[in-house]
């Protein structure tokens, strides 16, 4: 046989193998795997549930390096409140705050009333039937700075749900229903403190399996220091510099669960207010990816029983009409713009319907083959 295609033989005997020897003329030799042909893939599924009814459980920290973080969501609160207010849902806005009086190893030093929603104006909580609910809204959200140093915010979100004393079933009568989302918002410069009384899985399968009703969604949204080593926030030389702890135990449940993470040494908050506010809202058009993905390789694609609509990625949504144009494919056409500093995509002008599937697929920066992940 031709030398040659002896040699264009043995080649491709090695492409077409599994397995492979490598040897390099003595010094070297072993066994390995064939490198992958083929870039894995990773799909996200995300149903779309929207429920008509809406709860939300602001938990902010009321010790006292809080007062200019108080001032910061005060100022911007109308980034949130106005996708709320606006949406016609049937809300409730309810407030408490992260002091709940622990001091030892047990709960027998948790306060009766940690949990407790605190009055706003009269009211224990606020809905779309509240008088000037926008500026009570506002007012409330500054709870002062008489708390406790030793922050606990996940006990007094558990707390303010499970209503576990009288004092709290009084305070929050009629805030939480079952056929309603939730979604929790914590504020804090500090990390929670009260691990030897409630871990980071016990609160997040609490979350996870509290609603029964298939549109009713729960999210856990932190706004806290960078994980890890905290992080500093710029007085801008009229205030003094202020630091956070990195809120771990926050950021975990916000894995676990669902929701928005954000620094709280940002200078300005209305982007994340306003994010959170749509989140609330039901109105979900930013979806987070599970993974990395290589830059322009993911896609979109949006399923509703017979009807099905294929996304197009895009910068800007005045871009989307002459994109959709531009494709070989006659199914309805929408926009999405992803954003690599959060990982994720939003998409434009587009809201999916209630009930719908999204398929988000993309090739994997890391490398590694994972499984579907599908977030209810």
């Amino acid at each position: 046989m031709n030398r040659s295609l002896s040699l264009l033989a043995l080649l491709g005997l090695l492409v077409g193998c599994q397995e492979y020897t490598i040897q390099d003329f003595g010094r070297y030799t072993g066994r390995g795997e064939a490198p992958p042909l083929q870039t894995p893939t990773k799909t996200d599924v995300v149903r779309q549930t929207l429920s008509r009814k809406v709860d939300v459980l602001w938990v902010i920290d009321n010790s006292g390096s809080m007062l200019e973080e108080q001032d910061e969501l005060s100022l911007n609160l109308p980034a949130f409140s106005d996708q709320l207010f606006s949406s016609g849902l049937d809300w409730h806005i309810g407030i408490t705050t992260v002091e709940a009086g622990i001091g030892g190893t047990d709960d027998t030093n948790v306060a009766a009333d940690a949990g407790a929603l605190v009055p706003m104006a009269g009211y224990r909580y606020l809905t779309k039937d509240v008088p000037r609910a926008a500026e009570l809204f506002s007012l409330g959200v500054r709870v002062g700075a008489n708390g406790q140093s030793e922050e606990t915010g996940l006990l007094a979100a558990f707390r303010a749900i499970a209503q576990p004393t009288a004092r709290v079933q009084q305070a929050n009568a009629g805030f939480l229903r079952e056929d309603a989302s939730l979604h929790i918002i914590v504020i804090s410069d500090e990390d929670d403190r009260a691990g030897h009384l409630l871990s980071v899985n016990e609160v997040a399968s609490f979350l996870q399996n509290l609603k029964t009703d298939e549109f009713a969604t729960v999210t856990f949204n932190a706004i806290v220091g960078d994980d890890p080593g905290g992080c500093t926030r710029s007085g801008g030389g009229l205030l003094p510099d202020s630091s956070a702890e990195a809120g771990t135990r926050y950021l975990e449940v916000t894995q676990l669960v669902g929701g928005i993470d954000w620094s709280i040494c940002t200078q300005d908050w209305s982007e994340v207010l306003a994010a959170i506010g749509l989140q609330a809202a039901q109105l979900k058009e930013e979806y987070f990816l599970t993974e990395v993905p290589v830059p322009g390789s993911v896609s979109i694609r949006v399923k509703d029983g017979d009807d099905g609509w294929l996304g197009v990625e895009v910068q800007d949504l005045s871009e989307v009409d002459a994109a959709c144009e531009a494709r070989d494919s006659d199914a309805p056409c929408f926009g999405f713009r992803y954003d690599p500093t959060r990982n994720s995509a939003t998409l434009l002008g587009w809201v999916p319907p209630q009930g719908s599937i999204v398929r988000i697929t993309y090739e994997l920066l890391s490398g590694q083959q994972a499984e579907e992940v599908v977030e209810e």
